[in-house]
């Protein structure tokens, strides 16, 4: 049975690390459904928008015993839907009183795919050749909204 003060590592793997990234992100959403109805309209939205930024990991256990950071890519895609029904409680121009009701869902994906190159170390040895890293991450959020909104 291992010690409590084992600490048990993958070859080369540093410690977590907070990943700063900047996301250029384009897309596209549409509403679908009746408009404005005077009382009550239903409606749905459906959007998706993907892009991309850089990011960097660095390894600190290398075989050399320096860090080294690697830069890469990072992807990313987002895909939202939303089903519900607006209730206009006043009539009229304004103010507008609105009260609105909706399950909305969106999943939220991105991946960094990179390829790390030869790395010859002191020794003159190959660390590491034509590998990829691959990592990602996948979120769905989900759940109803409900607003209330006043426009003047």
């Amino acid at each position: 049975m291992p010690g409590k003060d084992d600490v048990y590592v993958l070859s080369r793997e540093s410690d977590p690390q907070s990943v700063a990234s900047s996301h250029f992100m384009g897309g596209l959403s549409a509403r679908f459904g009746q408009g404005d109805w005077p009382r009550v309209s239903f409606y749905g939205d459906l959007g998706i928008y993907g892009g991309g930024g850089p990011v960097s990991h660095t390894f600190d256990r290398e075989a050399a015993g320096a860090p080294r950071t690697e830069r890469a890519t990072m992807i990313a895609l987002n895909g939202s839907a939303s089903v519900g029904a607006r209730l206009r409680i006043t009539h009229g121009r304004r103010p507008s009183l609105v009260a609105d009701l909706a399950y909305h869902a969106e999943a939220i994906g991105q991946a960094v795919v990179t390829s790390l190159r030869e790395q010859k170390t002191e020794n003159g040895s190959t660390d590491t050749v034509g590998k990829k890293l691959d990592l990602g991450g996948f979120d769905l959020i989900h759940g109803p909204r409900r607003r209330l909104v006043l426009a003047l």
